[in-house]
């Protein structure tokens, strides 16, 4: 089976919040995302998911009251490494593409973080360091909500917030030269376009589908995605029916693949990997949780071909690792020491 790279999943949701040991099987989430009844990723699901990339996202829920968001970023990294570390005979942590490419040659799964969301920064630049140190692939600028970073696409058009903030541009110009990935998923248009001209390192989009196929405003047009693929980047398509056809349920893997070839099109083979968000939101019905993993791969391999096939599910996302992932990029000298983002 090819194998596959997923580089956004969100298994520290039932770990975190609802205190799940997803060591052991455990049921299936049944269409919802946040159930604290059942889950769409365990180890015993894993194991037979053919998954050999595993990106797991940092998530604190933005703006909540005695919340410091850094804090939970920290505790959530813990716990991980610690889940991680219990099952030693399936997981190795990996915090560079090296380390990735070591992970899968000796038959387990990489394992690797992602952050969701600018906010977990506590508006504070020196906390990106604690992220370079937990191995932190990428950092997706913004989420639901406008974070003194970028303007959320649920925002877009009518936000009082720059598209894209001072404090924004010093942080990418920081990731850029840590080489932690710059992630755009959740950016309003105007603040994508602003991100694309500031950043040197290539984009990341890593969970979200095709606008003209599903007009929906966390979904790329072509031009959005067209210049993720210029600039070197990755799009990732995400296994959410509402982000991939009308309506919030159902959906089916015949979906993916339009969207699949849709990207294929209009960026080309080089530049498409997946995105699940896998126990962050609802599953196309016949892939349900990770047991269904394999029937995505070979409804992937009969439409497209083998080679077609393992460039989506696999290479791509290593490529861009190697491209992107603690390779610094060049940018001009910092003018003004760090300072914290905006508040308000």
């Amino acid at each position: 089976m090819i194998p596959i790279a997923d580089i956004h999943t969100h298994p520290l949701i039932p770990m975190y919040y609802y205190r799940k040991d997803l060591g052991r099987s455990l049921p299936s989430a049944c269409g919802f995302p946040y159930t604290p009844f059942g889950t769409h990723i365990d180890v015993p699901r894993l194991k037979e998911s053919g998954v050999k990339i595993f990106v797991a996202c940092v998530y604190a829920v933005n703006r909540l009251p005695l919340r410091n968001c850094f804090e939970v970023a920290r505790a959530q990294i813990r716990l991980f490494d610690l889940w991680v570390a219990d099952h030693p005979e399936t997981f190795a942590r990996a915090k560079s593409p090296e380390e990735v490419d070591r992970a899968v040659a000796d038959g387990k799964i990489a394992a690797v973080l992602a952050v969701e969301g600018g906010h977990h920064l506590d508006g504070n630049l020196l906390n990106l360091d604690a992220f370079e140190e937990a191995g932190v692939f990428y950092l997706t600028l913004t989420h639901f909500l406008n974070n003194g970073i970028a303007e959320s696409s649920l925002y877009a058009g009518w936000s009082p917030e720059k598209p894209l903030t001072g404090f924004g541009r010093e942080l990418i110009s920081e990731m850029n030269l840590k080489g932690i990935a710059v992630d755009v998923a959740h950016c309003s248009e105007a603040a994508f376009w602003e991100v694309a001209k500031a950043s040197r390192a290539p984009l990341l989009y890593s969970h979200g589908g095709v606008r003209p196929l599903c007009d929906h405003e966390r979904n790329l047009t072509d031009d959005q995605a067209r210049a993720v693929a210029a600039s070197g980047g990755l799009v990732g398509l995400i296994l959410y029916p509402g982000y991939l056809k009308p309506g919030l349920f159902g959906g089916s893997i015949d979906d993916a693949l339009r969207h699949l070839e849709h990207w294929l099109i209009t960026v080309g083979p080089k530049a498409i990997a997946l995105g699940s968000d896998m126990n962050g939101v609802m599953v196309l019905k016949d892939v349900k949780d990770y047991a269904g993993m394999p029937r995505l791969a070979d409804a992937v391999v009969n439409e497209f071909g083998e080679g077609l096939a393992r460039k989506i599910l696999f290479d791509n996302a290593l490529g861009y690792m190697k491209r992107v992932w603690k390779v610094a990029q060049l940018t001009p000298a910092r003018s003004s020491p760090r300072r914290k983002a905006p508040t308000g």
